[in-house]
């Protein structure tokens, strides 16, 4: 089995170089994920998460690093009750007449009520300190039968590529398998329901919270 050794790469520092670095890009995001080749590399990773997301109305969703609100904005046109994270004060704000509810965290800090039926992390594992730590976390926000979808950066050629682009920047990343994903989650109820490969850097990974019991019992 293929395992992530080597590959969780984010210190203290670097959360504070990805802050600076997001909050400087935060005046003119989607004109910089909108622009040229980018665009269309974001538009592929975007319809493989919309695609596992499943919006539905009156539904409650959670969108963790929100950025500049392309999921959350989506689910709220679709009749959710949504909230909005980012640890990128200007994100948040832009997002708070938009939405239900927004709140500026690390999602490493992340303290909500509540639990949610959707929830999507993309683009912010890549800079966590303690990916299971915030595995977990989102876990524990999701209620049962609820659906975690998560973008990552992961492990190959790609990957390497997207590493050394940050590293540009100062910035160390973290590398994802869906091996190592799915030995975290088999003591959090999640069982995995599919993968997409948007880009040969990124994959996205749809998980579905089982009862407790029905775990247990499997």
């Amino acid at each position: 089995m293929k395992t992530t050794s080597g590959c969780f790469k984010v210190e203290v520092q670097d959360k504070k170089n990805v802050f600076n670095y997001y909050r400087k890009l935060s005046a003119n995001y989607e004109g910089y994920a909108g622009a040229g080749f980018y665009h269309f590399f974001r538009q592929r990773e975007r319809r493989a998460v919309l695609e596992f997301l499943d919006l539905e109305p009156a539904a409650r969703f959670l969108d963790v690093g929100c950025g500049g609100g392309f999921y959350a904005l989506s689910a709220k046109q679709a009749g959710m009750h949504v909230t909005a994270t980012d640890i990128v004060p200007e994100f948040t704000e832009r997002l708070r007449d938009k939405v239900d509810e927004v709140v500026q965290s690390d999602i490493e800090q992340l303290s909500l009520k509540g639990q949610f039926d959707r929830i999507v992390c993309a683009g912010v594992l890549d800079f966590v300190v303690d990916p299971e730590g915030a595995l977990r976390k989102l876990a524990g926000l999701l209620v049962e039968g609820g659906k975690l979808v998560v973008l990552l950066p992961r492990q190959g050629w790609g990957g390497e590529l997207y590493r050394f682009e940050k590293w540009i920047f100062g910035i160390r990343i973290n590398l994802f398998s869906q091996e190592w994903f799915d030995s975290m989650t088999a003591s959090m109820n999640l069982i995995h329901e599919g993968r997409r490969n948007p880009l040969p850097n990124s994959m996205v990974l749809s998980y579905t919270k089982m009862p407790d019991r029905a775990w247990r019992s499997g």
